[in-house]
């Protein structure tokens, strides 16, 4: 069964992600790519992910964040894996 990841719900738990941080409309929170995440929750934090993750000021691939329970970042695809990495781009 495939997740519709453009329901209402989802988008209402997300939408304080635009409120902060100054980031454009259309730039996706990292969860979108993540299998952990899905039909507006997540594994790593059933309770609401956190704002630092949504807003990707956080790589959560690389980096820990409390109360993730060992969860990190994982690609659904091969597509969503580069767009994740493409938000986190490496210092020369």
């Amino acid at each position: 069964m495939a997740t519709d990841r453009s329901s209402p719900t989802r988008w209402r738990r997300l939408k304080r992600w635009y409120l902060f941080g100054e980031r454009a409309e259309d730039e996706v929170p990292q969860c979108h790519y993540c299998r952990h995440f899905k039909e507006s929750a997540c594994r790593a934090y059933p309770g609401g992910v956190p704002l630092a993750i949504l807003s990707n000021q956080i790589d959560h691939r690389r980096t820990s964040y409390p109360l993730d329970r060992g969860l990190r970042f994982a690609p659904i695809s091969i597509e969503a894996d580069e767009a994740q990495r493409a938000l986190f781009p490496r210092p020369d």
